[in-house]
C-alpha cells in the first residue's frame, strides 16, 4: 500500500480528495449536525444520505443566491446536480 501511495499518480488523486470530497463532509458533519446514521440497512441509508446531500445542496444554493441578490449585475445561471440523479439549474 505504501507503493502505491508514494507513487507520483496516487499522490495526484489523493490530494484531489481534499478539495473535493473533505469540505463537503466536514460541512456536514460540523453545521448539519449529521454525525451518524439513524435507519438501518444500505437502502434506507442511502436515502439518508440522499436527504442530507440535498439539504447541503439547498444550503448552497440559499448562500449563492443571497450573494447573487447583493450584485445584481451578474447574471450567472448556476447548475447541481443531486448525485446524478437530478439536474437543476438556478
Amino acid at each position: 500500500m505504501k507503493e502505491k501511495i508514494g507513487s507520483d499518480e496516487a499522490k495526484k488523486i489523493y490530494s484531489l480528495r481534499k478539495i473535493t470530497v473533505e469540505p463537503n463532509f466536514g460541512n456536514i458533519k460540523q453545521n448539519l449536525g449529521f454525525r451518524e446514521f439513524i435507519l438501518r440497512g444500505l437502502e434506507k441509508v442511502k436515502i439518508e444520505m440522499n436527504l442530507v446531500s440535498i439539504a447541503h445542496n439547498l444550503q448552497k444554493i440559499h448562500k449563492m443566491k443571497r450573494e447573487n441578490k447583493r450584485d445584481l449585475t451578474k447574471n450567472i445561471q448556476y447548475c447541481f446536480s443531486l448525485r446524478g440523479l437530478v439536474r437543476f439549474c438556478i
